[in-house]
């Protein structure tokens, strides 16, 4: 799964599976600088499709000062789809080179469940929504962001 990519050149260098939240206290990782989410509804994840790049991905961003990657992982799912998500759960931490290859940066990567799906009519950052089950061909979507639906599939 390691080398894969993004349209921006970003890599992802390494997949650490976590048991629950509490490993995040051990300090055994870089401070985290990022959180995403596996976002399901009927057996599919919810896709975003990133306007700057150009590509399917799964909801997530940059922590904000003194957030948690819960709370950033909640507010970025929020402001990119409307959406809630319920019986969330940590699956793992995430690294990510950047395409200059300076340091890595670390991120939470989240899965839960949609009880129910808002309306979505897309914003600055994200043009459209979708659900996918994690086989069928989508064009365009991120290597990285399909490696780790299938990683956390339910």
């Amino acid at each position: 799964m390691l080398a894969l990519k993004n349209s921006i050149g970003e890599v992802l260098t390494e997949y650490i599976e976590a048991a629950d939240e509490s490993v995040l206290e051990t300090g055994a990782f870089p401070p985290l600088r990022f959180a995403w989410v596996v976002a399901w509804y009927e057996g599919k994840a919810l896709m975003v499709f990133h306007r700057r790049r150009a590509e399917w991905e799964i909801p997530g961003g940059r922590m904000e000062k003194r957030e948690s990657p819960r709370d950033c992982m909640v507010r970025e799912l929020k402001e990119e789809t409307g959406q809630t998500v319920h019986n969330l759960r940590l699956k793992g931490i995430t690294k990510i080179r950047p395409p200059d290859g300076s340091g890595e940066r670390a991120g939470a990567l989240f899965a839960g469940e949609l009880e129910e799906v808002v309306p979505f009519g897309g914003s600055d950052e994200i043009e459209k929504a979708c659900f996918w089950d994690g086989v069928a061909e989508l064009k365009g979507v991120s290597q990285i962001d399909a490696a780790l639906v299938r990683l956390v599939r339910s």
